[in-house]
């Protein structure tokens, strides 16, 4: 009877399927939780940039849009001037004699830093962090000032959810990201973060990066202006009774559906509202 999807462009895929409502309903954050409260970090140097990915398991092919860009970004800026952070990686386990049970997911790991840090040279200014459980999770952006989300254009990441701006933004941090799913509904261009086209060269993530990182000032106000709207679209205490009104009006079709053989659903204005 009801549907609901978090973005339009998945709704446009699956709406010839849909014979009853189907309604957006964003995504959202409980931002009293804990982690989502985390004091701001501060850089372990002095004006230095912390670029941060965090990701899981299935990302093979989003890694390579981001190939040698850190190795670039550093011949362009100074490696002094950033610090690069991949979050998410499995923790290591022992047996009972002490030797170390590396599974698929270290694999997949190792496949990341291989891709992202290729043609890296010199002393390291990056760092791999571990995965965290969900209760504390959000305080990873308590020690990042720019998120990058890279993203493979397919079906799959076209129809994913702004949550990674929800999180970003409650940190005050600005989103780069490929032009890749519902990112374009939140991000504008140096105001709230910047979009990159998937079809765009490494050079265009190199040039963007650069920009951010050598003015400080401008990603502090890019983060403002995203806490901004986060603050009042993704905040789960704030945007929750719009899905109860959801619920209402969908009982109330049906109830009406019900009583009167007449009346059918219209998928297409529901679909529009």
């Amino acid at each position: 009877d009801l549907v609901t999807v978090t973005q339009r462009k998945f709704a446009e895929r699956i709406k010839e399927y849909c014979g009853g409502i189907l309604a957006i309903v964003k995504n959202a954050i409980d931002y009293q939780l804990p982690c989502w409260n985390v004091s701001k970090q501060r850089p372990f140097k002095k004006g230095i940039i912390r670029v941060g990915w965090a990701g899981g398991i299935h990302h093979e092919e989003d890694v390579k849009e981001f190939c040698s860009v850190p190795h670039l970004v550093n011949s362009k800026v100074g490696r002094e001037k950033v610090h690069w952070g991949f979050y998410g990686a499995p923790l290591e386990q022992y047996d009972e004699e002490g030797n170390l049970q590396e599974k698929w997911q270290h694999d997949v790991w190792k496949n990341y830093k291989t891709t992202m840090l290729a043609g890296f040279k010199g002393a390291p200014n990056w760092q791999i962090y571990n995965a965290l459980s969900p209760d504390s999770y959000g305080g990873l952006y308590s020690a990042v000032d720019i998120s990058i989300a890279p993203l493979q254009m397919n079906a799959f990441n076209d129809s994913k959810s702004e949550i990674k701006v929800a999180e970003c933004g409650r940190y005050k941090i600005p989103l780069i990201a490929s032009d890749v799913g519902c990112y374009d509904e939140t991000i504008v261009n140096g105001k709230t973060g910047y979009l990159i086209p998937p079809s765009a060269p490494k050079s265009e993530w190199v040039k963007i990066l650069s920009k951010c990182i050598k003015n400080p000032a401008h990603v502090k106000e890019m983060g403002e202006n995203l806490h901004k709207v986060t603050e009042e679209h993704f905040d789960l205490h704030k945007v929750v009774k719009h899905r109860l009104e959801l619920y209402e009006q969908a009982i109330a079709l049906v109830h009406k559906r019900d009583n009167d053989e007449n009346v059918k659903y219209n998928t297409e204005w529901a679909f529009n509202e």
